[in-house]
């Protein structure tokens, strides 16, 4: 109905604004109270494994850091997602963002106690400042490992 309806107004509005005002008007009210449904951190980790799976690393990427944005929102630590977010852009060829993710992660971890989330993200971005040739930062977080 709602096709049908624009395309008839199209015969008689001339100018864009004109069928702008005329389609918002004829449009249910229903319809413009819509709203998309929120999707929680949970379904957006999911989106995310599902896309680094089909190899659609650019949607993995978005997926997992909106859903490590809403996992710090509930007062979570983002382990998985920011894990996740590193795989991805790693898998893009993006090493040293991979890292700077990775020691984001490490940095959050510390503050909140969770020695293995940091440790696991350190040695992760460890590996990765040195196969980048990133020897001081490598060095850095070599030392901070040793002290776990």
């Amino acid at each position: 109905m709602l096709t049908t309806t624009l395309v008839s107004l199209m015969l008689y509005a001339t100018t864009p604004y004109q069928i702008s005002t005329v389609a918002r008007d004829q449009v249910e009210p229903h319809r413009l109270a819509a709203q998309p449904p929120v999707r929680t951190a949970e379904s957006h980790l999911d989106s995310a494994k599902q896309a680094m799976a089909n190899g659609a690393f650019d949607v993995a990427r978005r997926e997992f850091a909106a859903s490590a944005a809403l996992s710090r929102q509930a007062g979570k630590l983002p382990v998985e997602a920011a894990l996740g977010l590193a795989n991805a852009l790693y898998a893009q060829s993006y090493d040293r963002e991979a890292a700077t993710t990775l020691e984001q992660l490490a940095t959050e971890a510390a503050l909140r106690g969770d020695s293995d989330a940091e440790a696991i993200a350190l040695a992760d971005a460890y590996w990765l400042n040195t196969n980048n040739g990133q020897r001081v930062n490598a060095r850095k977080q070599r030392d901070r490992l040793r002290t776990l």
